[in-house]
């Protein structure tokens, strides 16, 4: 294979390029690993004005100056670099940045919420008989027990019965809609298999705002003069009215009245119809006066669905009322109704005027403006037991690189990607100082090495921690990494996690211990009996649940009386944070989230032992060591290629034995490799190690 730069597997010229790798990034603890850009400049030639469609041109049709080309150098017969290009700019030859396909991973997922994955194969009914069949079968949405706040007694509520998502779950779909696949033994981890999210929000919703705003209604009339009916002269024939309101105005013609986008509201024939399953809520006001010489009267603001009446506002006066015209004063009446409505329901709103009496003199006079008869149509967004709960929608408002980095934080790790096989791949630094290391012995140079005593940014006491709230002890399930070297400046937050720690619940529950606490209602009874709940989101949290327990609680449903309940029973899975609950205990399990131990933890193996040992290790006597090696081609290419294993070069430990540079002597030493920049064709490379 030719030497040089390929684009779109075809060679287009000969490549000067300075390549820069990086591996095991510690000097950044809190961000994740990224690639490095190249730049090499095209030559202007008829090869690569045809292989690119002539995109020179500037009135050239061709996509491919916005798009990311495949491409890949060989040096040697080594392919040393592969990766994506982008045409940057054309000045006689194009110039061209090169990047590593992880970049291009991390891109796509930077911005990408959570909340837009794909998940609706899981949505499901809201409900005790569905939560009990998937806590039974889990397949990465699970019911946990948690006490939202309204624990009482031992009684869960069933309105605060919420699913949490896997880790594995969102992990394998951000991979999958990214075009890559999870591989390593990560996958097989038992805390990483037991991280779920749950849910965090005020309330749970079906849809988001945006849908809400494009089926919303709020409309009125043109003004037009008053509607009479009956009249105040003695034996009057009183002639009742029964009419669809004309409500005809919507935002195209009055300011502060509008009709969504879905044009759910028709002003020529005046309903609403719904373009899909909704909870709708209605609400219509009419103003007007009414005077009642004798006799009675009666006034209705009617909601019909499909021709059928569903809820109405009523007024009623007997005669003498109103009758006294400087004193006479104007009326309303209004309906509010929340409807459970199916695609292609019509609703309609009606009004009536109708005496009550056989014999009487009245009058109604109805007002038609804008501010005396209007009405709203507005989804309901909320979730309510028994609808379909979707599953991406209640999410936590996070980014999928907020997953990515909490993961690799939690365990001391790097995502190693590889475009070449579409894989992604979790690589522990605990791991990585257990391999078998790669003798350099034979590439160092005589170059005249340097070494500090430290690794930037560590201090003497390193700080992993979760995100502040008030719901949480200040510092509860954070840790330390300490370094015993004095010379170091005191202290250092290596990172800060977008999630909150969870405490345990004061209440208890038989059989089970104290639930995780994760507090999005506070209830509180007054002097008179009175229950106030008031509800609020809480910062987004991280569990750990046992898949293969669920754990028999006592709840309370609705009943079909409105303000009454029955009692019942439901089966959620076991969870905890920092101390598993009595039904979970396992050898197999004895693990937290909390990074160093905390009260009343003692069997559950914190994170900083279970996966920060690596670190430790380094940070036991930092060094940080700069030498040059000289790399040949195919060193270069075996630093990107996975071995047997998976494991690439750059992942794998070094060694150097019996080794005489410069000044020093390095009997025997072994590193990991943190850096490699500007790797050039048959120069010597500066490499940055470091020691443990």
């Amino acid at each position: 294979m030719q030497d040089g730069l390929y684009l779109l597997d075809k060679w287009v010229a000969e490549a000067e390029l300075a390549l820069t790798l990086q591996a095991n990034n510690l000097t950044e603890p809190s961000a994740l690993p990224s690639s490095y850009s190249n730049s090499m400049a095209l030559p202007d030639s008829l090869n690569i004005r045809s292989l690119l469609d002539f995109a020179e041109q500037i009135d050239s049709d061709t996509p491919y100056p916005y798009q990311l080309l495949p491409a890949f150098v060989v040096w040697q017969g080594e392919v040393v670099f592969s990766g994506v290009a982008r045409l940057k700019k054309f000045n006689g030859g194009w110039q061209v940045e090169l990047d590593e396909n992880k970049t291009n991973l991390f891109d796509q997922l930077a911005d990408k919420s959570i909340r837009s994955l794909d998940l609706s194969r899981f949505n499901h009914n809201w409900n005790l008989s569905k939560i009990q069949v998937m806590n039974a079968v889990p397949d990465g949405v699970v019911y946990p027990l948690i006490d939202y706040g309204a624990i009482e007694d031992g009684v869960v509520p069933s309105d605060t019965m919420y699913p949490a998502v896997t880790a594995k779950l969102l992990l394998e779909q951000m991979f999958s809609e990214s075009g890559y696949q999870a591989e390593g033994d990560w996958l097989e981890d038992g805390l990483l298999n037991a991280i779920a999210f749950p849910f965090v929000e005020e309330k749970p919703t079906a849809v988001d705002d945006d849908w809400v705003k494009a089926r919303y209604a709020r409309v009125t009339m043109t003004d037009a003069p008053d509607t009479k009916v009956g009249g105040l002269e003695l034996l009057t024939k009183f002639r009742s009215l029964n009419q669809i309101v004309p409500f005809n105005v919507d935002s195209r013609f009055s300011e502060g009245f509008e009709d969504g986008k879905q044009d759910n509201y028709n002003t020529t024939t005046y309903t609403y119809t719904a373009d899909s399953n909704m909870r709708l809520t209605v609400y219509a006001f009419q103003q007007f006066r009414a005077k009642v010489t004798s006799g009675a009267v009666e006034v209705k603001l009617i909601v019909e669905v499909n021709g059928t009446e569903v809820a109405q506002g009523y007024f009623s006066k007997g005669g003498p009322y109103n009758t006294i015209g400087p004193l006479a004063k104007d009326d309303k009446v209004s309906v509010s109704v929340s409807l459970n409505l199916k695609a292609k329901d019509v609703v309609k709103i009606r009004r009536k005027v109708e005496k009550r009496t056989t014999f009487g003199v009245m009058e109604v006079i109805l007002y038609n403006t804008s501010t005396t008869a209007f009405a709203s149509f507005e989804p309901d967004k909320t979730l309510q037991y028994g609808d379909t709960w979707p599953v991406a929608r209640n999410l936590p408002d996070l980014k999928c690189f907020d997953i990515l980095s909490t993961v690799a934080f939690l365990t001391s790790g790097i995502w190693d990607v590889d475009d070449m096989t579409g894989t992604v791949r979790l690589v522990m630094l605990k791991n990585t100082v257990r391999l078998t290391p790669d003798d350099w012995s034979n590439r160092i140079t005589d170059t005249e090495p340097s070494w500090v005593p430290a690794v930037e940014p560590y201090a003497q006491r390193n700080y992993l921690k979760w995100k502040p709230t008030d719901s949480v002890d200040k510092g509860f399930g954070d840790g330390v990494i300490n370094c015993n070297a004095p010379a170091l400046k005191a202290e250092e937050t290596l990172f800060t996690l977008p999630f909150s720690a969870s405490m345990q619940s004061t209440q208890e529950i038989a059989g089970y211990g104290n639930p995780v606490k994760i507090e999005t209602r506070t209830v509180a009874t007054s002097g008179a009996g009175v229950v106030t709940i008031t509800k609020k989101a809480a910062t987004p949290r991280v569990i750990l649940i046992q898949p293969n327990v669920s754990f028999n609680v006592p709840t309370r449903i609705a009943g079909t009386q409105p303000g009454t309940t029955v009692d019942s029973t439901c089966a959620l899975m076991a969870c905890w944070f920092s101390v598993r609950p009595k039904p979970v205990v396992r050898d197999e399990n004895a693990f937290s989230l909390t990074f160093d131990r905390v009260s009343g933890q003692f069997t559950e193996q914190s994170l900083i032992e279970r996966y920060f040992d690596g670190l430790k290790l380094i940070l036991d006597k930092p060094r940080t060591f700069t030498a040059t090696f000289y790399l040949r081609p195919a060193d270069v290419a075996d630093l990107q290629t996975p071995d047997t294993n998976g494991v690439k070069g750059l992942m794998r430990p070094v060694i150097l034995r019996g080794v005489q540079v410069g000044s020093l002597s390095i009997s025997q030493s072994n590193f990991i490799i943190s850096q490699i920049p500007n790797i050039r064709d048959n120069q010597p490379s500066e490499v940055t190690l470091i020691a443990y």
